[in-house]
């Protein structure tokens, strides 16, 4: 069974790492900041910074700054020493990540001058295995339309995903573009399993 990740940041180094944590993941955490600040509980949330710091907040019953200090120290630790042991770590753009492992394989690379990945503002639409209901995400944002977010047919999925993306014109990657940061040695691969 092939898994398509799509588009990922292939990071190399502890520099590049610093670099990324202070463009990219600096926004997914402003994003899901904002998120939890208007109380957003965790299952409505559409970011997914915005859902593991809402989890975060009512598991340890902490306050979000908190709550941010706790996973970020966390993610960059666990991330800083799976480049140090492993050379290469492989970022999604919604932030979730993985070190290099048996059976990936980088089927594409290209090099940017940015932090943004290519096709940012892609619908894509899942189903799980056996599921009944089909789910959609714009870029890394989950799909809520009217306090709905799953589906009974893959059509109705897209047609909601393009529904939403209507109803949120100017949230799509504004910050990203806005604050883009250099890259020093600039890598993305596109990866499969």
């Amino acid at each position: 069974m092939d898994i398509e990740y799509g588009w990922m940041f292939e990071i190399r180094s502890c520099g590049e790492l610093l670099d990324y944590w202070s463009t990219v993941h600096k926004i997914l955490v402003e994003e899901g900041f904002q998120e939890v600040r208007k109380g957003v509980d965790q299952e409505h949330t559409r970011t997914p910074y915005g859902s593991i710091l809402a989890f975060y907040q009512n598991l340890k019953g902490i306050g979000a700054l908190d709550a941010i200090k706790l996973i970020d120290t966390t993610l960059q630790s666990s991330m800083l020493n799976a480049i140090k042991t492993e050379g290469t770590i492989f970022v999604h753009k919604n932030g979730s990540w993985f070190s290099p492992t048996e059976g990936i394989v980088v089927s594409e690379s290209i090099k940017t001058e940015i932090w943004k990945l290519p096709d940012n503002n892609d619908i894509k639409i899942t189903k799980w295995p056996g599921g009944n209901h089909y789910y959609a995400k714009v870029g890394s944002q989950e799909v809520v339309v009217n306090g709905i977010k799953k589906w009974n047919s893959e059509a109705m999925a897209r047609m909601k995903a393009r529904e939403f993306i209507k109803l949120h014109p100017n949230e799509f990657n504004k910050k990203r573009r806005e604050s883009a940061g250099s890259l020093s040695e600039d890598r993305d691969a596109r990866i499969k399993r």
